[in-house]
């Protein structure tokens, strides 16, 4: 039976019917089969997004927010996502930096500004979260929730009057609003107005059934509503990509080029490759007569560099069989402490040409850990030679740490560290940091980028901090428990 090829509409509508259908996991492999299709898609990268902050993979999340950033730094729905996923990461700061990019675009939305509000309540900066509920209530004055907010930051300034002024403006927009009685009954209690208290608490026992009913009016509005908005993009995307049928064909024939210069490669350049190393070695050991001084320098010259070139190789298709889909990972449980010793005894010797140290911290006791272990020492070697390879003086450590539900992996150096105004290239292929000094490592731009897929394959998150000139620290962290039906194809 022929497989059924879908277009990037189809896709997109297949994966926000998912969504709506709480198939998280299905939506999210809708959504990776669009991005293997066209990485610009904006829609795609959000609604990922949104459907891994539903997860609470937040990190992941943010990875796939920046994403859509890079397409359209202005679009404000996307900030607001990211900041929330900051949020409830408690990253503050950084969350309030993304809600002022949405204010720098629309200074109306009072829901960024409620957001904002919060956040800054969860920093203690009452004073300015007061602020920001003001301008939502300049918006829209009749948000009860607004006032709500407003009241609990006057009464951390221990401001209760004011706070009880708020609570009263949304019972006033709200008479039934039984938070608001709570909260006002609370705040009578700390004025140890006992009476006044007891009347707010019975307003709350008071509520009747009429509430139920209340509830089953609103969800059947909400899917209404829901129902219409979904129809309302369908017709949308539809309009947009109804003449990109020839642009899919296009990207179809590309990969089909793709994958037929990649099994070329494998053949024609790695198979002479061996064979040119091979005889060089045999050249070196004397089989075919003793060389000369400079004939021996020739011969290590023409090896290390055929040895570059087949690492080179190497990483290119590596870097390819990833992205296309054709490593499977073989997920079972190892001695973490057994894999740790065996990437030990080949950084060790590595550090040592250099007159660094390299020590690993974390694994005092016997761990054991379910991935990959050939693509999981992969990962570290990847991460471990990068550190060496761009490291003077000083060391490298490996810190690891087990979580309640993953590890976590930190590479740390002492190295030359990355300007911030290269960050957004360190995870692009072929990409590298432009110096005399890069420029005198042998490499290809790919260690890193092959990193972070196996990383994701596992279903982890890879980041990094760096200070230029003092050093960097790359972050990995594998789930403890693998979820094969997030890659499964479809």
């Amino acid at each position: 039976m022929r497989e059924k090829k879908y277009t990037i509409v189809e896709l997109y509508n297949k994966g926000v019917t998912l969504i709506t259908g709480g198939k998280s996991y299905e939506a999210i492999a809708w959504f990776d089969k669009i991005l293997e299709i066209d990485p610009k898609f904006k829609g795609a990268w959000g609604g990922k997004g949104m459907v891994l902050t539903t997860l609470k993979m937040h990190e992941g999340a943010i990875e796939c927010y920046d994403k859509a950033l890079e397409i359209d730094p202005k679009d404000k729905d996307v900030w607001k996502y990211k900041g929330c996923a900051l949020a409830d990461l408690e990253r503050h700061e950084e969350a309030i930096k993304c809600y002022d990019k949405v204010l720098e675009i629309d200074p109306k939305d009072k829901r960024v500004w409620n957001y904002k509000g919060m956040a800054l309540r969860d920093l203690e900066k009452h004073e300015e979260a007061i602020e920001c509920y003001d301008k939502v209530l300049e918006i829209d004055p009749k948000d009860k929730d607004v006032w709500i907010g407003k009241g609990a930051a006057y009464i951390e300034l221990e401001k209760h009057e004011e706070a009880i002024k708020c609570y009263n403006k949304a019972l006033e927009i709200d008479p039934k609003f039984k938070g608001a009685w709570v909260a006002k009954g609370m705040v009578l209690r700390e004025l140890k107005k006992y009476e006044e208290a007891i009347e707010c608490y019975e307003m709350v026992v008071l509520d009747n059934i009429e509430n139920g009913e209340n509830l089953k009016l609103l969800e059947e509005k909400y899917k209404k509503d829901l129902k219409k908005e979904v129809g309302v993009r369908t017709k949308e995307l539809d309009e947009a990509f109804k003449h990109q049928k020839l642009y899919l064909d296009q990207i179809v024939k590309l990969s089909q080029t793709k994958q037929k210069f990649m099994a070329t490669m494998n053949h024609e350049l790695r198979t002479p490759l061996n064979t040119i190393i091979g005889f060089c070695e045999l050249l070196m050991e004397g089989a075919f007569g003793t060389l000369t001084n400079e004939q021996l320098e020739f011969m290590t010259d023409i090896k290390l560099s055929a040895e570059h070139q087949f690492m080179m190789v190497n990483s290119l298709l590596d870097a390819f069989k990833v992205e296309s889909g054709r490593v499977t990972l073989n997920i079972q449980k190892f001695s973490l402490n057994s894999i740790i010793e065996q990437v030990k005894s080949y950084i060790k010797p590595e550090c040592s040409k250099k007159s660094l140290t390299f020590e690993v911290k974390g694994l005092n006791n016997k761990k054991f850990m379910h991935a990959d272990p050939i693509r999981f020492k992969e990962i570290l070697f990847n991460l471990l030679s990068n550190a060496i390879n761009f490291t003077i003086k000083g060391g490298i450590t490996l810190i690891i740490k087990e979580k309640k539900d993953k590890w976590e992996f930190k590479v740390v150096d002492t190295g030359i560290g990355i300007a911030e105004k290269d960050f957004n290239i360190i995870f692009e292929d072929f990409e590298r940091v432009q110096s005399d000094y890069v420029d005198s490592i042998p490499g290809c731009g790919l260690g890193l980028p092959i990193a972070k897929r196996l990383v994701n394959l596992h279903g982890g998150s890879i980041s990094f901090t760096s200070e230029f000139g003092q050093g960097t620290t790359f972050t990995f962290t594998i789930p403890k428990k693998y979820n094969s039906s997030y890659y499964e194809n479809i």
